[in-house]
């Protein structure tokens, strides 16, 4: 019914169209990864559960990793060597 679909598109919505807040997430910060990136995925960095985009192909989950460019909505990261 009509419950599920709303239900979905809030999901949408948080997971994705939110905007990075810039004042919680800076470059260089280091976070790790919630979930494998691949070479998108999700991060948590200073306590904000973002979407990121890896350099490399893949970077499994619990992997530490450097924010290398903040965007919109999401931000660019490196592993951490």
């Amino acid at each position: 019914g009509k419950r599920g679909k709303k239900m979905v598109l809030n999901t949408v919505l948080d997971g994705v169209a939110n905007e990075i807040n810039k004042e919680k997430v800076k470059i260089g910060d280091i976070g790790i990864t919630v979930g494998r990136l691949a070479p998108m995925g999700k991060i948590k960095v200073n306590g904000e559960v973002i979407e990121a985009n890896s350099l490399e192909d893949f970077i499994d989950e619990g992997t530490e990793i450097r924010i290398l460019e903040v965007l919109q909505t999401n931000v660019i990261v490196e592993k951490l060597n």
